[in-house]
């Protein structure tokens, strides 16, 4: 395999236009679910410099190559140009940008006197995500601080034809942005991107992200830059702080050495108190996991290619240690090792967990493509647990290899 490489267009009013035929430079960070950016230099007398200098409201689109051969844009893979700079004494022009997600924060919750309470605030009762992220989108249209964008899904089924799972009731003061209310909806496993230009949403993956995970091996898929665990974000308890000074809860039962760490989250356009405890019981599903992430290279002998059999939103595990971590057999389910049963690899030998983004960093001669890997999500209990009997001497049963999306 050789080294991928990438390609650029412009993006002129609201339109894919002509490829850049020269650049010196760029960084693309292309996420699962949310909001990218790219940075890139080119000379300043390149064919469509003066565009990219001189239009202010013009864009850039990436490009990559699948396994045919064949040129086409991942998701997250359009961006506006929020600055620009030139170097004079190099005549090198550098302009930096945000994907289209990016723009969901220029939209407000607008006031609007016939659907507000007495205190400004408008209430979406028994709503599903799509008709919230409708709502929004509808009224960001009206008024024109959107254009150019599309959405595939409504309130009745997401962007890939399932019907949404759950309903709330949702409560939006005036002022809050789009981005804040896409951002809250992640705690309830909604996951977000633009295809192009057209902004879908869906329910704890896309349906196009592959489901297999791939095993990357370090030395031979990649280089494994750096891995690391946090404890800071771990809680034993979750308080959900919603509106009208409704609230839900959420615990595990056993207690670690350091106690049953508590941490309030606050979903302030939720009243709906049901609602408000399975939000708290979805949070402590992540925030009872000791987090472990790695920060990877892929390889250019690696058989695996970035944005076709590596795909943000995907799942997969990073063997760090090949000659002494398990091996996963896929066609068996179950773990083919010489690790006693019970006793989990060390996170520094292994990390598996969701392709949270992966960035293109790119010269003319070669690119380089890195990805970082989230941690595993294990349920609360699980990990605690986990941790108390590895205190005391005791076993403890495996988790699953897998986590959530």
């Amino acid at each position: 395999m050789t080294d991928h490489h990438g390609r650029w267009r412009l993006l002129v009013d609201g339109a894919a236009g002509p490829i850049l035929p020269t650049w010196t430079s760029y960084r693309a960070q292309l996420p699962a679910s949310g909001v990218g950016g790219v940075d890139l230099s080119l000379p300043a007398a390149a064919p469509g410099a003066a565009t990219l200098l001189d239009d202010p409201w013009c864009g850039l689109v990436y490009e990559v190559m699948d396994g045919d051969g064949q040129w086409f844009e991942p998701p997250n893979g359009r961006f506006v140009i929020l600055s620009r700079q030139m170097d004079t004494a190099t005549d090198v022009a550098t302009v930096k940008g945000a994907s289209l997600g990016w723009l969901l924060g220029r939209v407000v919750r607008w006031p609007m006197p016939w659907a507000e309470d007495d205190q400004g605030k408008v209430t979406l009762a028994k709503a599903t995500a799509g008709h919230v992220a409708q709502w929004f989108y509808y009224w960001a249209a009206v008024r024109a601080a959107v254009a150019n964008i599309a959405i595939d899904w409504d309130a009745g089924q997401d962007s890939d034809g399932v019907p949404w799972s759950r309903i709330m009731t949702a409560v939006y003061e005036r002022g809050v942005t789009w981005r804040q209310v896409m951002d809250g909806l992640a705690s309830d496993g909604i996951v977000w991107r633009f295809d192009a230009q057209t902004m879908r949403v869906a329910q704890g993956r896309f349906a196009d992200v592959p489901t297999g995970a791939p095993m990357l091996y370090d030395g031979l898929d990649v280089t494994v830059d750096r891995v690391e665990q946090a404890l800071d974000d771990v809680a034993g308890t979750v308080l959900a702080l919603g509106s009208d000074n409704e609230y839900g809860q959420a615990s595990v039962g056993v207690v670690p050495p350091w106690g049953r760490w508590d941490v309030s989250v606050s979903h302030s356009g939720t009243s709906d108190r049901v609602a408000l405890g399975r939000l708290a019981a979805d949070d402590l599903l992540t925030r009872g996991a000791s987090m472990s992430s790695a920060t990877i290279t892929l390889l250019p002998t690696s058989s695996i290619r970035p944005w076709v059999d590596l795909v943000p939103g995907q799942e997969t595990t990073v063997i760090i240690d090949p000659d002494q971590a398990p091996v996963w057999r896929w066609d068996q389910s179950r773990w083919d090792s010489t690790v006693p049963w019970g006793e989990p690899t060390p996170w520094h030998r292994e990390v598996s967990g969701q392709v949270l983004e992966l960035v293109a960093t790119g010269t003319p001669d070669a690119e380089t493509v890195s990805a970082t890997i989230g941690a595993r999500r294990l349920a609360a209990n699980e990990t605690l647990t986990r941790t108390v009997t590895a205190l005391t001497g005791g076993r403890v049963a495996r988790g699953t290899l897998t986590g959530q999306a």
